[in-house]
């Protein structure tokens, strides 16, 4: 028997039921949805944090005039690998 067939207050019954299983998954990927954005957002910061450190690091290695062959290869070796991360580099 398909909806719209037999008693209509058991056919009733069966949509609000229905509809109460549907809003009840809606619900959980409602929640789904706000754990995975929080989770991107703290991603995001995080990424944002290492991208800081090390274009700190760039500088830092870049700026050492302690000695100054061993600082530039490091400063470029950080510059080549930030860039193919696609950190920028000043």
């Amino acid at each position: 028997m398909s909806f719209g067939e037999g008693d209509p207050h058991v056919e009733n019954e069966r949509l609000k039921e229905k509809v109460a299983e549907l809003e009840a998954d809606v619900d959980h990927v409602k929640d789904v949805n706000g754990e995975l954005c929080d989770e991107i957002n703290r991603q995001e910061r995080r990424i944002r944090e290492l991208e800081s450190l090390a274009r700190d690091m760039y500088r830092t290695i870049g700026a050492s005039k302690a000695s100054v062959m061993v600082a530039r290869t490091r400063y470029e070796y950080y510059a080549e690998r930030m860039r193919e991360l696609g950190i920028e580099v000043r």
